[in-house]
């Protein structure tokens, strides 16, 4: 018989149709064009922010109801009930490498502000405020680091908006930029593979002109550190670099590039800096909104 071809990794592309309330969660070569559908699913009442993550295999996905968490087998469409928050909506569910726990933004008894919180990723579990933010503080953007003992993302106030690090108590915290408006802001952040620098997407390059590219920078160093700028805003005439996400073995940062002309595609840049490269073209609808980038490791 043929010979049987080994599993590759492969990207996929989370787009929500902003009309209908669909996510379609499609399949990009991370050597050709792609564009094959990975899943397409009408997830309940879904809350603003409630994108879809995967995990690292893509076996397992995690998704928001509004208020409620649910976690779905990617080959069954078997969802599972995991948690109901009573305050109020969840926004950026994320779900650790492993599928074993999960993390989320949302307001706390009724408060102002916005916590990130992680629990485990089964039935009954109860999550812990990882963030503890101050009143009207926002935290959105939570990822885990490789082994799901430490998170990143993005705490925000007024003109003080930061990356941050911490472990999954919240305790030892670092930031990790320094302050900008939500206008000149830093997000998105994800681990490198060896949890030693966070990469994110950042307007802070530009002069606050509006524009995206994709930054890293060393935890150790803190605040205090250096960004190292790994795009430039106009090459390949991308305006917003968005949602970054490292490859397998560590040396590739894959993201969304939205252009003036209102396209997208998926691109790639080295880790240690280089040209940007395009991996494939997405075809967007009129409703059509890219929300999402997933790393599948094969």
């Amino acid at each position: 018989g043929a010979a049987v071809q080994p599993m590759n990794s492969f990207l996929v592309v989370t787009l929500q149709n902003t009309a209908s309330n669909d996510f379609r969660l499609v399949r990009y070569d991370l050597y050709g064009t792609g564009g094959e559908l990975y899943i397409n699913q009408r997830f309940p009442d879904n809350s603003l922010y409630g994108y879809p993550d995967l995990t690292a295999t893509g076996d397992k996905l995690v998704y928001t109801g509004h208020d409620s968490i649910y976690t779905m087998n990617v080959s069954s469409k078997t969802s599972t009930f995991i948690y109901k928050n009573i305050d109020n909506r969840i926004q950026f569910p994320t779900i650790s490498k492993d599928g074993l726990k999960i993390a989320f933004s949302a307001y706390p008894n009724g408060g102002s502000q916005v916590d990130v919180f992680v629990m485990d990723a089964t039935p009954g579990s109860a999550p812990l405020n990882v963030t503890r933010n101050e009143t009207d503080y926002l935290s959105f953007y939570p990822s885990f680091n490789a082994d799901a003992t430490k998170l990143t993302y993005t705490i925000g106030y007024n003109a003080d908006v930061a990356v941050y690090v911490s472990d999954i108590q919240g305790n030892n915290k670092v930031r990790i930029s320094e302050a900008h408006s939500f206008g000149d802001s830093d997000a998105q952040p994800v681990f490198s593979k060896d949890g030693n620098y966070v990469v994110y997407t950042s307007s802070k390059f530009n002069g606050g002109n509006g524009t995206y590219d994709i930054a890293v920078s060393n935890i150790a160093e803190g605040a205090e550190g250096t960004a190292t700028r790994l795009t430039n805003a106009g090459d390949n005439n991308i305006i917003y670099s968005f949602y970054p996400v490292i490859s397998k073995d560590g040396a590739t940062v894959y993201f969304i590039g939205y252009k003036a002309n209102g396209t997208a595609g998926v691109f790639k840049v080295a880790y240690n800096g280089g040209a940007t490269i395009l991996v494939g073209n997405i075809s967007l609808g009129a409703d059509d909104e890219v929300v999402g980038l997933h790393f599948v490791e094969q």
